[in-house]
């Protein structure tokens, strides 16, 4: 069995590399598994006290968790309002109305849309273009928050230290604090 840093645990010898009994390869496991980082360091394989990490290590890690929020974001779909109604603009219902107003179903007077608490609300063909026109208007103004997010927590992380990287908060911002008007009866 042979070990090095690049390539871990092979059964062949690689650049870099140094053999190792049975015995070692299962104290190296064990040793990995408890968490220490694997080395060679004077020709032999050893466990050490991984390093502490860097700002410039946990950046990427931090940048990766900002991309996976906003493609979790943008499948998470948005609310929106039509004619006093809540509907759902999820990418499912995008595809179904936009079949829906493709067809020309809604000149029918038999065609109904369900909303967001399940009611059947009747629709002919110019409800269910301003249905579709308000869904992919509300789509777009969330994709573009959820870029603008993106791109200030991008903007965030640039210049913070390991600490704050370690403990950085990826998301929409807490919304702010309402201070009761002094004005106003409690």
């Amino acid at each position: 069995m042979w070990f090095s840093k690049e390539h871990g645990f092979t059964e062949d010898e690689r650049e870099g590399s140094v053999d190792i009994s049975e015995d070692q390869y299962a104290a190296l496991l064990a040793a990995n598994a408890q968490g220490y980082a694997l080395d060679v360091i004077g020709g032999e394989a050893v466990a050490i006290t991984p390093p502490a990490p860097t700002a410039e290590s946990l950046r990427p890690q931090v940048s990766i968790a900002i991309e996976t929020w906003r493609d979790m974001e943008e499948r998470a779909g948005v609310k929106f309002d039509f004619q006093g109604r809540q509907h759902d603009g999820g990418e499912k219902s995008r595809l179904r109305l936009q079949d829906a107003v493709a067809s020309g179903i809604g000149a029918s007077g038999q065609f109904f849309w369900t909303d967001e608490t399940n009611d059947d609300v009747p629709m002919d063909s110019d409800a269910l273009n301003g249905l579709y026109a308000a869904m992919m208007a509300a789509r777009v103004a969330q994709g573009f928050n959820i870029h603008i997010r993106q791109r200030q927590m991008k903007e965030e992380i640039a210049t913070l230290d390991v600490d704050a990287l370690d403990s950085y908060q990826v998301g929409w911002p807490d919304p702010p604090e309402e201070t009761p008007d002094p004005d106003q009866p409690a």
